[in-house]
């Protein structure tokens, strides 16, 4: 019985541990969120960085 139930649990582990296929990352765009008020400091330097962002990913 204990070699039965190490087999099931073996059998699971294998089955699970497959690598899932791979998706095209991003599938939509991704967003930048800033909290502050716009035509801020931190938005000024948020949307600096969105573009070499962009092309990186």
């Amino acid at each position: 019985m204990k070699r039965r139930a190490l087999s099931a649990i073996l059998l699971l582990v294998v089955a699970f541990s497959t690598p899932a296929s791979a998706q095209d990352w991003p599938a939509k765009p991704i967003r930048l969120v800033v909290s502050l008020a716009p035509g801020g400091a931190a938005d000024v330097g948020a949307r600096l960085i969105a573009e070499p962002l962009s092309a990186a990913l």
